[in-house]
């Protein structure tokens, strides 16, 4: 009975050892979370992304036109269409390759 009660009293004394590495380790962890989150928000943009540079008249021109292009290609529509490369197994199914030579005389 006696060797009962000192294995319960060293696993009560060690067990509450363990709970305060664990309360340890969460502040500890807490107080760098905190810490990232000062910095964070101590941060300043670099002074050369706050000041817009200026852009020459043609250089400008340059910009509207690729941007005019860009939103054009975006816009949904028919586009031309580039050659298409379609791969056949005599292996697959017969279904499958009517289905494939079908899709690729859509595409011609």
């Amino acid at each position: 009975m006696k060797r009962v009660l000192i294995s319960l009293a060293l696993i009560l004394t060690c067990g509450a050892g363990m709970a305060s590495d664990h309360t340890e380790n969460r502040q500890f962890i807490h107080d760098q979370l905190q810490l990232d989150r000062q910095r964070f928000r101590a941060l300043q943009t670099p002074e050369f992304l706050q000041q817009p540079r200026p852009v020459a008249p043609q250089d400008q021109a340059f910009l509207d036109l690729q941007a005019s292009q860009f939103r054009q290609a975006m816009q949904p529509g028919e586009r031309p269409v580039d050659a298409a490369l379609v791969f056949v197994s005599f292996s697959m199914p017969p279904d499958e390759l009517k289905q494939r030579v079908k899709d690729a005389a859509e595409l011609n």
